[in-house]
């Protein structure tokens, strides 16, 4: 993402010391990055910039950006697909659970010549060591072996 002085940052899950308590941010003089968990944005006021959360809090905003961390729901397609397919279909409940089966990527090597598999062993390789803190969401893998 584009940072506030222009330049280019990649987005890594930081641990939490790194971020600022929501209830303390307008009162820090060097400003933050809060996080809000576990809350649903029933109004958003584009016009005011202000979310408005379902337990009556009003965040003021000057960027947004909302993760809804939704779950695919499984589809019609694969339910009733050959036994062929759904042998080659690995559904995970949780990134976690996914970056535990290769938490050891750094000696994995791509066996696979599928664009998807060599894009999720670069992204593997890419984290960092100290990106230890990932957010549980439904996560599909297409296993094109």
């Amino acid at each position: 993402f584009k940072q506030w002085n222009g330049k280019e940052k990649s987005l890594y899950f930081f641990d939490e010391e790194f971020y600022t308590d929501v209830k303390t941010l307008n009162d820090q003089e060097t400003g933050g990055i809060g996080v809000v968990l576990g809350r649903k944005v029933v109004d958003l006021d584009l016009r005011n910039s202000v979310a408005k959360l379902d337990n009556g809090w009003e965040i003021s905003f000057e960027k947004c950006l909302i993760a809804t961390g939704g779950q695919p729901k499984s589809l019609k397609v694969f339910k009733t697909s050959s036994n062929r397919v759904k042998s080659k279909l690995t559904m995970y409940r949780g990134f976690r659970s996914l970056f535990n089966k290769y938490n050891d990527h750094h000696s994995n090597s791509n066996h696979s010549s599928s664009c998807k598999s060599s894009e999720f062993h670069f992204i593997l390789n890419a984290l960092p060591s100290s990106s230890t803190k990932i957010n549980e969401e439904t996560t599909t893998y297409l296993n094109q072996g």
